[in-house]
């Protein structure tokens, strides 16, 4: 299984990074097309597909495939989660990063 990340859909709300038990994800040094930093994997090889990242993020921006196809996850309705969900954490996330 393969773990996806869609930087656009990213608010850098960073519910995610708490979740991964590898800590292998961080937020980039740079903005996506929201003006947030947006979530990476440090390591993709390593990651267990665990999917509790994909279960904390609001945004709906990460997926997992399997033989390129979208794993179907009954727990979230990715097409009802708003188009803005956990901006207001993304944009403090992002007001914290540029003031260290």
């Amino acid at each position: 299984m393969e773990q996806r990340l869609n930087k656009d859909q990213c608010t850098g709300c960073g519910n995610c990074l708490t979740a991964c038990p590898l800590h292998l994800l961080h937020l980039s040094a740079e903005d996506n097309c929201r003006g947030v930093r947006f979530i990476e994997n440090i390591d993709p090889q390593r990651c267990t597909a665990c999917r509790r990242c994909e279960l904390m993020c609001t945004a709906g921006a990460i997926d997992f495939l399997e033989n390129d196809q979208p794993v179907s996850n009954t727990l979230i309705d990715k097409q009802a989660i708003p188009p803005h969900a956990g901006c207001y954490l993304g944009s403090l996330t992002k007001a914290l990063a540029d003031a260290i």
